[in-house]
């Protein structure tokens, strides 16, 4: 993904594809986003391995700190990872 992803207070400036696993947290670590098609449902390991279910909103942006989209009760595909703070991605490339 070329372009930058922009909030009005923050830019995110990293951004990874999602493949969503009942197991298998992201490789660059907790993101500060994720980024899908409105309406999709989204199951997201929180911090600490809480689950939680979303339906993302009219602006396709999910604002939450997630590690992991698991497979089960996901029904988006094309989910993308936003990072805010270049420094942890980087970290775990």
């Amino acid at each position: 993904m070329s372009s930058l992803l922009y909030r009005a207070w923050r830019p995110y400036v990293r951004a990874f594809p999602i493949e969503p696993s009942n197991s298998v947290n992201f490789g660059q670590g907790t993101c500060d986003a994720i980024w899908g098609a409105v309406g999709d449902v989204v199951v997201a390991a929180m911090h600490g391995g809480h689950v939680e279910t979303f339906t993302i909103g009219g602006d396709g942006l999910l604002e939450i700190k997630a590690r992991r989209v698991n497979l089960t009760g996901t029904t988006s595909a094309g989910l993308v990872a936003l990072y805010s703070d270049t420094s942890a991605a980087h970290a775990r490339q």
